[in-house]
């Protein structure tokens, strides 16, 4: 696929589903914003500062504090005001990501949408993924030098739920 005024980068390949584990859409997809939220401005307004001023941000509260939906009112507010210069991804964590295969995987799904220059594809960095291994490192180093190749001004990954990896 061509982006326009570039002739490197291109979106990765999509991951067959055996790759991914037949991960449902919505495992890469922030939850709606439903109506009748509890207004918290100065909150959201605090995560959107972060998200664009520091490297790393975590929100971090007890079930049921409203983690997710801060997340998710924050990528809605880059979609509709930092578009031009914020790209958001998404990768919601269950437990059955608390392998480090299976996590790895799980991201590599979630940044599919990303214009990223994969020197690997990303079935070949999956299938690579074994254990602690060699060829796991070789992969974690390969995805990082492809995130490395990010050329617009910020890149944000939610990862929503970390707390269920334990491992």
């Amino acid at each position: 696929m061509s982006f326009p005024g570039s002739d490197t980068r291109t979106a990765a390949p999509q991951l067959a589903a055996a790759t991914l584990m037949a991960a449902p859409n919505t495992k890469f997809r922030a939850p709606r914003v439903r109506k009748g939220l509890v207004d918290r401005p100065a909150l959201l307004e605090r995560a959107l500062a972060m998200s664009l001023e520091q490297r790393l941000t975590l929100v971090c509260a007890p079930a049921g504090f409203g983690k997710s939906t801060l997340l998710a009112q924050l990528v809605a507010q880059h979609a509709a005001h930092n578009r031009a210069v914020v790209e958001t991804t998404w990768l919601s964590i269950d437990e059955d990501d608390n392998d480090a295969n299976r996590l790895f995987k799980a991201l590599l799904g979630a940044l599919q949408g990303v214009a990223l220059e994969w020197d690997i594809s990303a079935d070949a960095l999956a299938a690579q993924v074994d254990g602690m291994g060699p060829g796991t490192r070789s992969s974690v180093t390969a995805l990082v030098n492809t995130l490395c190749s990010y050329q617009g001004e910020r890149l944000i990954v939610l990862v929503d739920d970390l707390h269920r990896i334990d491992d």
